[in-house]
């Protein structure tokens, strides 16, 4: 799919599994939080080179997004974010969740931007759980999320994002 971004850039934008892009992601940035998604949305320039990736990863649809430093401020990574959502929220289960560095108010902004409610701070890597609330299902998530957050310490919070978040970079079982 072909888009007009901000400042007459036009980029190519391909939904596509993490298979297709395996050999094209090598030596990419974070190439290997990407590779194992099930769900991947990939930005290509003119000169056919990579310049954003968002990935989908199973089984809590864990968002992940990176654009090449130089791309950056162009709306590339809103516009592959936005695609992955639309599409991540047609399927079980029917929500994305992330984190994001508390420290990056960019992502924070585009991210609540798109959708996405901040349910959880887990203060050992001073990370902000946040979840897609469009659905019902996004919202009983962000509702679950949120209690889990009163009820749970928040160090074995931390120790559980952290086992999920490697989990799923092993990609589907």
């Amino acid at each position: 799919m072909l888009c007009s971004l901000a400042h007459g850039v036009t980029m190519k934008f391909f939904l596509s599994n993490g298979e297709y892009f395996r050999e094209r992601l090598r030596g990419f940035p974070f190439a290997s939080s990407f590779v194992p998604s099930e769900l991947l949305v990939v930005c290509i320039d003119d000169a056919d080179r990579i310049v954003g990736v968002c990935g989908v990863r199973s089984w809590l649809n864990i968002a992940v997004s990176y654009v090449r430093e130089d791309y950056r401020g162009r709306g590339i990574g809103s516009r592959q974010l936005k695609i992955a959502i639309e599409v991540a929220e047609k399927r079980p289960p029917y929500f994305v969740t992330g984190t994001v560095s508390s420290e990056n108010a960019v992502a924070l902004h585009v991210n609540r931007k798109l959708g996405f409610k901040e349910v959880l701070f887990l203060k050992k890597s001073r990370l902000i759980l946040m979840v897609t609330c469009r659905t019902r299902m996004g919202r009983l998530a962000c509702a679950f999320f949120c209690l889990i957050g009163l009820l749970l310490p928040n160090n074995f919070l931390s120790y559980v994002h952290w086992s999920l978040y490697s989990k799923s970079l092993k990609g589907p079982s």
